[in-house]
């Protein structure tokens, strides 16, 4: 259900899910719509106050996302895959030496419309998986996404000895992640959801 909520600096319009949940959850979605989730019994005031809280968070969040159908949205008959796929593919093979892994052989790679990841990397299997996604954004973003998913292959966690590995090979890494979250992730169309 819809709700708007006055505030000093405009109206917060936001959309309320009640959920089997503890606390007031909020969340910016795709074109900046405000999500949120709270406990069925929470009363309105009580989340409305909470939205209040996080006005400038919720406000700094919503400057921050651009949407990728607005970005760049794939031209009519485009195969987003196949594109995402050549990128993806001559990234890994420029990126892959640097890592100074022992096997020669570069790991299978795939493409596919992902809306929770950029990518993933199953160690087991040496194979990537990328978001079909990453042929929108800039070069310098997929070749990140490429670099932390092939990091997974000889560290397979988040620690700082992973963030290290990433560095090495990018040193510019964390700016380009934080970068990065300025694009949405989302499933195509969802605004409001």
């Amino acid at each position: 259900m819809e709700h708007t909520l006055q505030t000093e600096s405009g109206c917060l319009t936001y959309r309320l899910e009640r959920k089997k949940v503890k606390n007031i959850n909020i969340r910016i979605k795709n074109g900046g719509c405000i999500s949120v989730s709270a406990p069925a019994k929470a009363p309105i005031r009580e989340i409305e106050r909470v939205l209040l809280e996080k006005e400038t968070f919720i406000r700094r969040a919503q400057s921050r996302i651009t949407s990728l159908e607005e970005l760049a949205p794939p031209p009519p008959g485009d195969d987003e895959n196949e594109r995402c796929l050549a990128l993806m593919r001559e990234l890994v093979a420029e990126l892959y030496p640097r890592f100074g892994f022992a096997d020669a052989h570069i790991p299978a790679i795939r493409c596919r419309d992902m809306t929770s990841r950029w990518g993933s990397c199953n160690y087991v299997t040496r194979s990537l998986t990328f978001s079909s996604r990453l042929a929108r954004l800039p070069r310098r973003y997929a070749e990140y996404v490429a670099a932390h998913e092939l990091a997974h292959l000889a560290i397979h966690d988040h620690s700082p000895r992973f963030h290290a590995l990433v560095r090495s090979v990018l040193p510019d890494a964390d700016s380009r992640r934080a970068e990065m979250k300025r694009y949405a992730l989302t499933k195509r169309g969802e605004t409001d959801e």
